[in-house]
Protein backbone atom coordinates (compact mmCIF):
# COMPACT_ATOMS: atom_id res chain seq x y z
CA UNK A 1 0.00 0.00 0.00
CA UNK A 2 1.45 3.15 -0.69
CA UNK A 3 1.62 6.95 0.40
CA UNK A 4 2.36 10.08 -1.12
CA UNK A 5 5.15 10.21 1.78
CA UNK A 6 6.51 6.54 0.80
CA UNK A 7 9.32 6.74 -2.16
CA UNK A 8 9.28 4.65 -5.13
CA UNK A 9 11.98 4.14 -8.04
CA UNK A 10 11.15 6.20 -10.88
CA UNK A 11 8.75 8.24 -9.15
CA UNK A 12 9.91 11.88 -8.74
CA UNK A 13 9.53 13.19 -5.36
CA UNK A 14 11.20 16.08 -3.40
CA UNK A 15 11.45 13.53 -0.17
CA UNK A 16 15.08 11.76 -0.35
CA UNK A 17 14.92 7.77 0.25
CA UNK A 18 15.98 6.60 3.63
CA UNK A 19 19.12 5.95 4.79
CA UNK A 20 20.01 2.77 6.20
CA UNK A 21 19.60 3.47 9.63
CA UNK A 22 16.31 4.78 8.93
CA UNK A 23 16.42 8.71 9.15
CA UNK A 24 16.20 11.08 5.62
CA UNK A 25 18.89 13.51 4.66
CA UNK A 26 18.33 16.41 2.99
CA UNK A 27 19.91 16.54 -0.24
CA UNK A 28 23.05 18.28 -1.12
CA UNK A 29 23.45 19.24 2.13
CA UNK A 30 25.77 17.50 5.05
CA UNK A 31 26.10 20.88 7.86
CA UNK A 32 22.84 20.06 9.19
CA UNK A 33 22.58 16.47 8.86
CA UNK A 34 21.09 14.38 12.35
CA UNK A 35 23.22 12.18 13.87
CA UNK A 36 21.36 9.10 15.70
CA UNK A 37 24.79 9.17 18.18
CA UNK A 38 24.24 12.28 19.46
CA UNK A 39 20.63 11.55 20.37
CA UNK A 40 22.03 7.98 21.85
CA UNK A 41 24.40 9.55 24.68
CA UNK A 42 27.54 8.25 23.00
CA UNK A 43 28.66 11.77 21.50
CA UNK A 44 26.96 15.19 22.46
CA UNK A 45 28.46 18.48 20.93
CA UNK A 46 31.43 20.14 22.37
CA UNK A 47 30.33 22.30 25.31
CA UNK A 48 30.29 26.25 24.80
CA UNK A 49 32.81 27.98 26.94
CA UNK A 50 31.59 30.69 29.13
CA UNK A 51 32.09 34.04 27.85
CA UNK A 52 34.75 36.07 29.32
CA UNK A 53 33.89 38.26 31.46
CA UNK A 54 35.28 42.28 30.76
CA UNK A 55 38.49 43.81 32.92
CA UNK A 56 37.75 45.99 35.55
CA UNK A 57 37.83 49.46 34.56
CA UNK A 58 41.09 50.86 36.14
CA UNK A 59 40.65 53.45 38.55
CA UNK A 60 40.27 56.65 36.81
CA UNK A 61 43.06 59.48 38.70
CA UNK A 62 42.20 62.98 38.60
CA UNK A 63 42.01 66.50 40.62
CA UNK A 64 38.93 67.46 43.02
CA UNK A 65 38.49 71.58 43.48
CA UNK A 66 35.68 72.27 45.61
CA UNK A 67 35.09 75.98 45.61
CA UNK A 68 33.03 77.55 48.36
CA UNK A 69 31.73 80.70 46.23
CA UNK A 70 29.92 82.84 49.45
CA UNK A 71 28.33 86.07 49.69
CA UNK A 72 31.03 87.71 52.28
CA UNK A 73 33.75 85.55 51.72
CA UNK A 74 35.51 82.15 49.70
CA UNK A 75 37.41 79.23 49.98
CA UNK A 76 38.78 76.90 47.97
CA UNK A 77 40.08 73.08 48.80
CA UNK A 78 41.21 70.13 46.56
CA UNK A 79 42.92 66.75 46.60
CA UNK A 80 43.86 63.86 44.51
CA UNK A 81 42.00 60.77 44.07
CA UNK A 82 45.01 58.54 44.95
CA UNK A 83 44.97 59.90 48.04
CA UNK A 84 41.44 61.54 49.43
CA UNK A 85 41.84 61.55 52.57
CA UNK A 86 44.39 64.69 52.47
CA UNK A 87 42.57 67.28 51.60
CA UNK A 88 45.02 70.73 50.98
CA UNK A 89 42.81 74.06 51.91
CA UNK A 90 43.81 76.80 49.42
CA UNK A 91 45.29 79.48 52.00
CA UNK A 92 48.04 81.63 50.56
CA UNK A 93 46.08 84.29 49.11
CA UNK A 94 47.89 87.39 47.20
CA UNK A 95 47.30 90.50 49.41
CA UNK A 96 48.30 94.27 49.19
CA UNK A 97 51.53 95.90 50.21
CA UNK A 98 54.79 96.98 49.10
CA UNK A 99 55.71 93.51 47.21
CA UNK A 100 52.98 91.44 46.16
CA UNK A 101 52.55 88.92 49.45
CA UNK A 102 50.51 86.34 50.89
CA UNK A 103 48.01 86.28 53.16
CA UNK A 104 47.70 82.70 55.31
CA UNK A 105 44.13 82.60 55.31
CA UNK A 106 41.37 79.97 54.69
CA UNK A 107 39.19 82.48 52.88
CA UNK A 108 39.22 85.38 50.97
CA UNK A 109 37.18 88.29 50.56
CA UNK A 110 34.27 87.99 47.98
CA UNK A 111 34.86 91.65 46.60
CA UNK A 112 36.30 93.43 43.37
CA UNK A 113 37.22 96.40 42.42
CA UNK A 114 36.48 97.43 39.02
CA UNK A 115 38.81 100.70 39.35
CA UNK A 116 41.81 99.09 40.19
CA UNK A 117 40.92 95.60 38.83
CA UNK A 118 41.70 94.02 41.56
CA UNK A 119 40.05 91.06 44.25
CA UNK A 120 40.16 89.64 47.56
CA UNK A 121 43.24 90.74 49.66
CA UNK A 122 44.69 93.17 46.91
CA UNK A 123 42.08 95.57 47.12
CA UNK A 124 43.14 99.00 48.48
CA UNK A 125 41.54 100.37 51.47
CA UNK A 126 40.42 103.61 50.07
CA UNK A 127 38.81 101.43 47.43
CA UNK A 128 34.86 101.17 46.70
CA UNK A 129 34.82 97.75 45.68
CA UNK A 130 32.09 95.51 44.57
CA UNK A 131 30.58 93.70 47.47
CA UNK A 132 27.56 91.03 47.68
CA UNK A 133 27.30 90.70 43.79
CA UNK A 134 26.88 87.13 44.36
CA UNK A 135 23.10 87.85 45.25
CA UNK A 136 22.58 89.80 42.13
CA UNK A 137 21.81 86.38 40.58
CA UNK A 138 18.53 86.28 42.08
CA UNK A 139 15.68 88.13 41.08
CA UNK A 140 14.05 90.97 43.74
CA UNK A 141 11.21 88.57 44.29
CA UNK A 142 13.20 85.68 45.41
CA UNK A 143 15.22 87.87 48.09
CA UNK A 144 14.14 88.71 51.39
CA UNK A 145 13.27 92.10 52.72
CA UNK A 146 16.34 92.56 54.76
CA UNK A 147 18.83 91.90 52.37
CA UNK A 148 17.12 93.26 49.40
CA UNK A 149 17.13 96.87 51.35
CA UNK A 150 21.12 95.76 52.42
CA UNK A 151 23.36 98.99 51.71
CA UNK A 152 25.57 96.47 50.42
CA UNK A 153 23.58 94.98 47.92
CA UNK A 154 22.12 98.16 46.74
CA UNK A 155 25.63 99.83 46.17
CA UNK A 156 26.04 96.66 44.27
CA UNK A 157 23.14 96.73 42.00
CA UNK A 158 24.30 100.89 41.13
CA UNK A 159 27.82 99.56 40.16
CA UNK A 160 26.74 96.64 38.06
CA UNK A 161 23.95 98.86 36.35
CA UNK A 162 26.50 100.79 34.74
CA UNK A 163 28.31 97.73 32.99
CA UNK A 164 25.19 96.76 31.04
CA UNK A 165 22.77 93.91 31.28
CA UNK A 166 24.77 90.91 31.18
CA UNK A 167 27.53 92.65 34.10
CA UNK A 168 26.63 90.39 36.77
CA UNK A 169 27.09 87.17 35.13
CA UNK A 170 30.54 89.09 33.70
CA UNK A 171 31.70 90.30 37.35
CA UNK A 172 31.10 86.67 39.20
CA UNK A 173 33.24 85.38 35.97
CA UNK A 174 36.10 87.33 36.56
CA UNK A 175 35.94 86.59 40.41
CA UNK A 176 35.42 83.08 39.63
CA UNK A 177 38.70 83.85 37.43
CA UNK A 178 41.23 85.02 39.70
CA UNK A 179 39.79 82.68 42.13
CA UNK A 180 40.62 79.91 39.85
CA UNK A 181 44.23 80.68 38.24
CA UNK A 182 45.18 81.19 41.97
CA UNK A 183 44.21 77.46 42.49
CA UNK A 184 45.93 75.97 39.85
CA UNK A 185 49.03 77.46 41.07
CA UNK A 186 48.95 76.57 44.04
CA UNK A 187 48.09 73.11 42.72
CA UNK A 188 51.07 72.91 40.56
CA UNK A 189 53.34 74.11 43.33
CA UNK A 190 52.06 71.17 45.31
CA UNK A 191 51.66 68.57 42.38
CA UNK A 192 54.22 69.56 40.26
CA UNK A 193 52.85 71.60 36.93
CA UNK A 194 53.59 68.76 35.08
CA UNK A 195 51.54 66.35 36.93
CA UNK A 196 49.02 68.49 36.81
CA UNK A 197 48.83 68.79 33.12
CA UNK A 198 48.50 65.07 32.84
CA UNK A 199 45.25 64.72 35.62
CA UNK A 200 41.66 65.88 34.98
CA UNK A 201 40.08 68.42 36.86
CA UNK A 202 36.56 67.57 38.64
CA UNK A 203 35.34 70.65 39.99
CA UNK A 204 32.44 71.24 42.63
CA UNK A 205 30.95 75.13 43.19
CA UNK A 206 28.35 75.23 45.97
CA UNK A 207 25.45 77.21 45.86
CA UNK A 208 22.27 78.07 47.97
CA UNK A 209 19.90 75.12 48.58
CA UNK A 210 16.67 77.77 47.80
CA UNK A 211 17.81 78.95 44.64
CA UNK A 212 15.84 78.86 41.90
CA UNK A 213 16.98 77.44 38.44
CA UNK A 214 17.48 80.49 36.49
CA UNK A 215 20.08 80.92 39.07
CA UNK A 216 21.74 78.10 38.68
CA UNK A 217 22.09 78.52 34.75
CA UNK A 218 23.62 82.25 35.24
CA UNK A 219 26.22 80.44 37.99
CA UNK A 220 27.22 77.34 35.19
CA UNK A 221 27.97 79.95 32.59
CA UNK A 222 30.01 82.55 34.90
CA UNK A 223 31.97 79.11 35.67
CA UNK A 224 32.27 78.51 31.98
CA UNK A 225 33.55 82.07 31.33
CA UNK A 226 35.90 82.34 33.83
CA UNK A 227 37.50 79.20 31.61
CA UNK A 228 37.37 76.98 34.42
CA UNK A 229 36.01 74.46 32.00
CA UNK A 230 38.24 75.16 29.12
CA UNK A 231 39.17 72.55 27.02
CA UNK A 232 42.79 70.50 28.25
CA UNK A 233 44.83 67.53 26.23
CA UNK A 234 44.25 65.38 29.39
CA UNK A 235 40.50 65.78 28.89
CA UNK A 236 37.60 67.32 29.86
CA UNK A 237 36.57 69.48 33.20
CA UNK A 238 33.28 68.52 35.01
CA UNK A 239 31.75 70.82 36.99
CA UNK A 240 28.76 69.75 39.98
CA UNK A 241 26.73 72.65 41.76
CA UNK A 242 26.25 71.46 45.48
CA UNK A 243 24.09 72.38 47.79
CA UNK A 244 25.89 74.29 50.44
CA UNK A 245 23.82 72.67 53.18
CA UNK A 246 24.30 69.28 51.32
CA UNK A 247 28.08 70.16 50.95
CA UNK A 248 28.33 70.75 54.90
CA UNK A 249 26.34 67.41 56.06
CA UNK A 250 28.72 65.38 54.01
CA UNK A 251 31.74 67.30 55.45
CA UNK A 252 30.63 66.42 58.99
CA UNK A 253 29.47 62.90 57.93
CA UNK A 254 33.30 62.57 56.26
CA UNK A 255 34.80 63.84 59.42
CA UNK A 256 32.94 61.48 62.02
CA UNK A 257 34.13 58.71 59.76
CA UNK A 258 36.08 56.78 61.71
CA UNK A 259 33.63 56.72 64.44
CA UNK A 260 30.81 53.96 64.88
CA UNK A 261 28.35 56.07 66.68
CA UNK A 262 27.09 57.73 63.44
CA UNK A 263 23.49 56.04 63.00
CA UNK A 264 19.99 56.27 61.59
CA UNK A 265 17.69 59.06 62.50
CA UNK A 266 20.50 60.95 64.05
CA UNK A 267 20.41 64.87 63.44
CA UNK A 268 23.09 67.45 62.69
CA UNK A 269 23.47 70.56 62.97
CA UNK A 270 24.85 72.81 59.85
CA UNK A 271 25.65 76.18 61.61
CA UNK A 272 26.65 78.88 58.24
CA UNK A 273 27.67 82.64 59.07
CA UNK A 274 25.91 84.55 56.55
CA UNK A 275 27.91 87.87 57.65
CA UNK A 276 27.45 91.18 58.89
CA UNK A 277 24.00 92.41 58.12
CA UNK A 278 24.47 96.26 57.40
CA UNK A 279 20.47 97.08 57.94
CA UNK A 280 20.55 96.19 62.02
CA UNK A 281 24.09 95.67 62.96
CA UNK A 282 24.27 92.94 63.82
CA UNK A 283 25.69 89.26 62.46
CA UNK A 284 23.90 86.61 61.61
CA UNK A 285 23.74 83.02 62.01
CA UNK A 286 21.80 80.71 59.74
CA UNK A 287 20.76 76.88 61.47
CA UNK A 288 19.44 74.02 59.55
CA UNK A 289 19.38 70.96 60.85
CA UNK A 290 19.55 67.33 59.30
CA UNK A 291 18.59 63.98 59.54
CA UNK A 292 20.76 61.03 58.61
CA UNK A 293 18.61 58.39 56.59
CA UNK A 294 20.14 54.50 55.50
CA UNK A 295 20.72 56.41 52.34
CA UNK A 296 23.75 58.60 53.91
CA UNK A 297 24.81 55.53 56.28
CA UNK A 298 25.32 53.57 52.52
CA UNK A 299 26.96 56.39 50.97
CA UNK A 300 29.42 56.85 54.03
CA UNK A 301 30.18 52.65 53.57
CA UNK A 302 30.64 53.20 49.87
CA UNK A 303 32.71 55.89 50.36
CA UNK A 304 35.25 53.95 53.05
CA UNK A 305 35.55 51.21 50.43
CA UNK A 306 36.08 53.74 47.65
CA UNK A 307 39.11 55.64 49.62
CA UNK A 308 40.75 51.98 50.58
CA UNK A 309 40.60 51.48 46.56
CA UNK A 310 41.80 54.52 45.28
CA UNK A 311 44.91 54.79 47.87
CA UNK A 312 46.04 50.71 47.30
Amino acid sequence: MSSRHSWQPGRSSTVPPPRSDGFFELPGSTANRFDPRWASGRRRPPPVPPAASPPAPPIKKFIAVGIDFGTTFSGVAWAYSRDPDRIHEVQQWPCLGLQEREKDEVQVPTQIDLETQTWGFKIPPNANPIRWFKLLLLQDRDLKPELLNSPCLQDARKQVARLGSDAVIDLIADFLSYLWEHTCREIALEMGADNVEALPFRVALTIPAIWPQYSRTMMKEAARRAKILKGRDIGETSLTLVEEPEAAALATLFERMPYPDVKVREALADQDPSGFDETDKRSRVKLSSYVIAEAALSTLSATRSSRRSLSS
